[in-house]
């Protein structure tokens, strides 16, 4: 029997520890949960000068600036249309070194009138009956039919032929005259297409010159290649200036108008916009959608638009108004709200919930919250946001400042 309740006994001490235990590891479970998820702190911070120093906080002065309402595209960097040409061979020929040509490739800048390439032409009829080949058979035709019809004359008025062959002779002569009229015209037309295209600097070889100042954006001959007439040689595009194309929503084509100011930005220039107007808008939907398309003219004299790159335009509408903007590193977004910083004095800082209007490349317009002349954290926000982890002030609404919530609980601001 003693045995037994001594058993009991031991029994019930385990469990009585086990539980215990339990409960001890519950209770540290439920503290390590709460210090890892602190309630966003709202109200005051306090961070003396010399540690401001240390987070190398950077303060700014809230100001109001002219802004326009805008509509948000994405768009495309595309080539200005006429400032992407295709240079063809202006003969069939044959791609010849020359000491006078400068050696060119993909990427080289050119000038307007600059040799891009010489071709010597082809002798006549050996590339086949071209309009140079045509021409000189018909002359030979004519001469023959000139020379039969002459001929025919003499032995007509002699009796030596019958009036039906002298008609004949005479009836050749006049298609033949009439060919070679009409091919010496088409000839003459082609040689000034040539010219046009390509100097002719000695007989059979043309210098084929840049059209416009660009860049070589595509190089398809090679030294001693064959190529035929009208056949692409180079590709030159100028990119001083380019163009943003973009859809617009037919419900926002009512508020853009050409002229109207843009502004383009790009991942590969963070903060940086690129200033252009509105150079065309579609006459009519594409098709199968709803959308028209809008040109933002832009210019590119650095170069950091290039034909291809993904952009973001943003089109000016309506009429300026003056607006409270903050600078867009000051803003903190957590949890679906706006929150900035704002110095009150010295060693302290409140957070301060906002509400945000149009954005800007570097900006936001302020809606609610702030006022010209307040003092925000523009560098450092998120290391202040830190220590304000380790208060428990409760969150603020929109626009509403400490003072106003300690006036609330009856408490003078310090």
């Amino acid at each position: 029997m003693k045995e037994r309740l001594a058993w009991t006994a031991i029994v019930l001490t385990l469990a009585v520890s086990l539980a215990w235990s339990i409960l001890g590891h519950q209770e540290k479970r439920e503290e390590a949960k709460e210090a890892s998820a602190p309630s966003l702190p709202g109200g005051f911070i306090e961070i003396s000068p010399d540690r401001q120093r240390k987070m190398e906080l950077s303060v700014s002065t809230v100001g109001s600036k002219s802004i326009r309402n805008s509509i948000r595209l994405t768009g495309e960097i595309k080539s200005v249309p006429g400032m992407e040409v295709a240079v063809t061979s202006p003969v069939s020929g044959r791609v010849v070194a020359d000491a006078s040509s400068k050696i060119l490739t993909i990427g080289s800048h050119v000038t307007k009138g600059q040799v891009l390439t010489v071709l010597e032409s082809f002798p006549s009829g050996s590339a086949g009956l071209s309009v140079e080949a045509q021409l000189r058979q018909e002359e030979a035709t004519y001469a023959k039919a000139l020379a039969d019809w002459e001929r025919a004359q003499r032995l007509y008025e002699a009796g030596l032929i019958a009036l039906r062959d002298f008609d004949q002779a005479k009836a050749d002569h006049s298609a033949a005259k009439g060919r070679l009229e009409s091919l010496r015209k088409q000839f003459q037309l082609y040689r000034e297409l040539q010219l046009s295209r390509g100097e002719e600097t000695e007989p059979g070889r043309f210098w084929v010159r840049a059209p416009i100042d660009g860049v070589i954006t595509t190089w398809n001959q090679a030294l001693g290649q064959t190529l035929a007439a009208d056949a692409l040689l180079v590709t030159i595009t100028n990119t001083q200036e380019v163009i943003a194309e973009a859809n617009l929503f037919v419900d926002d084509l009512s508020h853009v108008r050409l002229g109207d100011p843009a502004l383009c930005t790009t991942e590969a220039y963070p903060g940086e916009a690129f200033h252009g107007e509105v150079s065309y808008v579609g006459p009519q939907t594409e098709p199968g959608t709803r959308f028209v398309p809008v040109h933002v003219r832009l210019p590119n004299p650095e170069g950091k638009l290039p034909i291809g790159m993904p952009a973001e335009i943003r089109v000016e509408t309506g009429a300026a108004r003056l607006a409270v903007v903050v600078p867009r590193t000051a803003v903190i977004f957590e949890e679906g709200v706006q929150v900035v910083f704002v110095q009150v004095a010295p060693d302290r800082f409140e957070r301060r919930v906002i509400r945000l209007g149009e954005a800007m490349p570097a900006e936001f317009e302020v809606h609610e919250g702030l006022a010209s002349g307040d003092r925000v954290v523009v560098r450092g926000a998120f290391l202040i946001k830190g220590e304000g982890l380790k208060g428990a002030f409760p969150p603020a609404e929109a626009g509403e400042t400490g003072a106003e919530r300690e006036r609330e609980r009856g408490r003078p601001q310090r």
